[in-house]
């Protein structure tokens, strides 16, 4: 169960970390980081605030760029410090169980709270190692953040039937494209 919790927690943070979907930004402003956060179930008040979309934005920032350092040059220092510097802002707190498991929280409401649980799912994902799986789309044009769930941890795109199929096809036309011009 405490699994189920886990991977449905992670999944709210893949989630928060595609709020920048193309031109569509959900945190444009603190009516649309209100609402984003309704539709999602996580949020009753769509009242957001200015300091409320401040800490959204830096957290997103610093998760994506955490994700995806750890899928080519290693973990991003800049972004873990930053990271650690918002569980903090967040009020996140742990708390030991009898059964020897660990719950973690934030003692903030409300918008911040959200993100104290965005935060305190990205822990449980590092402690219990599913964090590796995270990675952003290797398509520029896509950049999405995913969940790796490939028995070896290779994915690169968020779908292959998408993502992959117009990256390799975009390889292909270019190594056919510098064999017409070198023959």
């Amino acid at each position: 169960m405490a699994q189920l919790r886990a991977e449905a927690s992670l999944a709210f943070a893949c989630a928060f970390m595609n709020t920048l979907d193309g031109d569509v930004d959900h945190l444009a402003d603190p009516a649309a980081f209100g609402s984003w956060l309704v539709a999602t179930s996580r949020f009753t008040d769509p009242t957001a605030g200015e300091r409320d979309l401040a800490l959204a934005r830096r957290l997103r920032d610093a998760l994506r760029r955490l994700a995806r350092s750890g899928q080519h040059e290693g973990v991003d220092a800049a972004a873990t410090d930053e990271l650690n510097d918002l569980a903090a802002e967040l009020g996140l707190w742990a708390r030991f169980t009898p059964g020897a498991e660990v719950e973690l929280g934030s003692s903030t409401v409300g918008a911040r709270g959200a993100l104290g649980a965005v935060v305190a799912a990205v822990a449980v994902a590092m402690a219990d190692g599913s964090w590796d799986r995270v990675k952003v789309c290797d398509n520029d044009e896509c950049a999405a953040v995913f969940y790796d769930s490939s028995r070896n941890r290779s994915g690169r795109w968020c779908t292959m039937a998408v993502c992959g199929n117009r990256v390799k096809a975009r390889n292909f036309r270019q190594r056919q494209t510098g064999r017409t011009r070198t023959e």
